[in-house]
């Protein structure tokens, strides 16, 4: 097989690669062990800082194949996915299919007659994944009850007499919902986007 087969299904894919900026949420990095870490901003009095924006820079990859069936088959099973499993020297969860589309093409090849979809593919790159970030803070906190059920009570903090009062603003969270009276503040992860397995349509370069 190589880029000049008569038959344009079997030709191979063809790579491009580029870079995008966006802006994200601006994190702290702190460097332990040799790697990078994500870490929350703080001014001196250990009050969170939020608001702060930061540039990216993001790995584009695109990829042009023939297929024989329409790229629209394609959209929902690959377009705002994440690949499922290590892809394109990345680890699973690092690659973001953002677009995909194609044109229709006709090529005789002997005497049989082809239709193909020439098909282009992008994906975006972030080594730490595209998982969603948020500081784990609220106004209220989660308070056991004695039914073993519970219910959402509003943080406290102290005023200047030391009576504890309602809180004004969000406070610590512990991993178990209630207020953590202390000025560290974690973050917790979510998955937002689905991932589906790139493999099985695009092989990407090695």
């Amino acid at each position: 097989m190589s880029v000049a087969d008569p038959n344009p299904l079997l030709r191979p894919e063809v790579y491009s690669f580029r870079t995008s900026s966006t802006t994200v949420e601006a994190a702290a990095k702190r460097r332990t062990a040799g790697q990078w870490f994500r870490q929350i901003i703080y001014n001196s009095a250990y009050d969170v800082v939020t608001g702060y924006k930061m540039r990216s820079v993001e790995p584009v990859l695109s990829i042009s194949k023939n297929l024989a069936v329409s790229p629209i088959v394609l959209f929902d099973t690959l377009v705002n996915k994440t690949n499922d499993s290590p892809w394109a020297g990345g680890a699973g969860l690092t690659w973001l299919c953002t677009s995909i589309g194609g044109e229709q093409k006709t090529e005789l090849v002997g005497t049989e007659v082809i239709t193909y979809w020439e098909v282009t593919a992008s994906f975006s790159y972030r080594s730490g994944g595209w998982e969603l970030y948020i500081k784990d803070i609220g106004l209220n906190e989660r308070v056991e009850l004695p039914n073993g059920g519970f219910e959402k009570r509003r943080c406290k903090v102290f005023d200047e007499d030391g009576n504890a009062v309602a809180a004004t603003t969000a406070q610590p969270l512990n991993a178990d919902g209630t207020q953590r009276f202390t000025n560290v503040v974690d973050e917790k992860s979510y998955t937002i986007y689905e991932y589906a397995d790139f493999s099985a349509y695009f092989t990407g370069p090695s």
